[in-house]
């Protein structure tokens, strides 16, 4: 973890976007989204590139071709890696356009890239990177305050609802009877709302655990990441391209996992505008309003930052005041929820208790949050 906290970033009251579309600057969405030009749904046209990663391929193809375009030099990669018998991570940069694609791969736990930022300073070129919100926010900051990272050309940020600590994996192994020591690779192979997290041991079998299984922990937020409590930016708001999941019912029987793209700013949109000129991506254009509905079930509740303080102060946990905003009670009882159930997995009997819960009970507890979160009107 960073000692950096990173800044929540907020939109102005009218609307912080600029739209390509034309799109209304008073509609109820727009301070969810942050800056953006155009949006888009699609996917890796090359089904290699589709393989062994959670959704259509679109960022490592985006990042391989900058590097072949030119645009940047090298890209800063990290995936889950077991060689010490435990759970862990790989951190690299890689030159070679054709090795990124190894690189696909979701963690699903909390990887600290701000870690790595003297490795990122020191490489010898321009760099493009992925990451979450947090870490972009983080890295963006150092850039822009002149501590280092002028070399990072290109930032890309995956959707977050937020993130878990390594502790949720142990405790989904041990449930499911893996053992960490026996685990050589870790793969997210996801559909619309389905998938599995196949997990390679060293005899060579694979066993599949349906992500669901694991999913609706983390959803809950049992083992949650300690920032992801105060943090409201799940879209990236300080990337060039912002990348992720686009739950729509209109995607939902695609034959291919569509990812929707925002795309934020000439840097971003040069990336995106040469991929779908040379046809490497398959993509088409979507209004802003469209990526919130996707998304609504977390920006929603999100925004409302002051019923999150209470419900945070109320679950034990520590919290900075909001300036300004105004409470909110189901954006604060979902809260307090999430801040509880994370409260109950730091305990010694929490994992104990939690073990033996039936999961229909689970999806039960996370459908009527996801009612609630559905229902509630978003801010104008």
């Amino acid at each position: 973890m960073s000692d950096e906290t990173p800044k929540i970033h907020h939109a102005n009251e009218d609307g912080l976007f600029t739209s390509a579309g034309g799109e209304d600057r008073n509609a109820p969405y727009s301070h969810y989204l942050g800056t953006y030009l155009e949006v888009y749904a699609g996917f890796a046209t090359d089904p290699n590139n589709r393989q062994r990663v959670a959704s259509g391929g679109l960022v490592t193809t985006l990042l391989a071709h900058g590097l072949r375009e030119n645009m940047i030099d090298g890209v800063a990669v990290v995936k889950s890696d077991f060689s010490e018998q435990k759970i862990g991570y790989k951190f690299d940069i890689l030159t070679d356009p054709d090795q990124v694609q190894s690189y696909g791969t979701s963690a699903y736990f909390n990887i600290p890239v701000e870690k790595h930022w003297k490795e990122l300073n020191d490489f010898d070129g321009r760099l493009g990177m992925c990451a979450l919100p947090c870490h972009t926010s983080i890295l963006r900051n150092r850039k822009s305050t002149g501590r280092g990272l002028q070399n990072v050309e290109l930032f890309i940020s995956l959707f977050c609802g937020h993130n878990n600590e390594i502790e949720l994996l142990r405790f989904i192994f041990e449930k499911e009877g893996v053992q960490e020591s026996e685990v050589t690779d870790m793969r997210v192979n996801r559909s619309y709302l389905g998938g599995d997290v196949m997990v390679t041991l060293k005899d060579g079998k694979e066993v599949p655990i349906p992500f669901r299984h694991f999913n609706v922990y983390r959803s809950l937020g049992f083992f949650s990441k300690a920032m992801c409590r105060y943090c409201d930016d799940h879209l990236g708001g300080q990337a060039d391209l912002s990348i992720g999941d686009i739950f729509l019912k209109e995607y939902r029987g695609q034959d291919v996992k569509h990812s929707a793209v925002i795309v934020r700013n000439d840097i971003g949109q040069r990336l995106m505008h040469s991929a779908i000129e040379q046809k490497i991506v398959d993509v088409e254009q979507l209004s802003g309003e469209k990526v919130f509905r996707a998304q609504k079930r977390i920006l929603t509740p999100s925004g409302d930052t002051v019923s999150r303080y209470h419900a945070c102060r109320l679950a034990g946990f520590t919290a900075k005041r909001p300036e300004s905003g105004s409470f909110r009670l189901r954006s604060f009882f979902t809260y307090f929820m999430l801040h509880l159930n994370d409260r109950i997995s730091r305990t010694k009997w929490g994992p104990k208790v939690l073990k033996w819960i039936p999961r229909p009970l689970l999806y039960a507890y996370i459908g009527s949050l996801k009612i609630i979160n559905n229902t509630l009107r978003p801010r104008k």
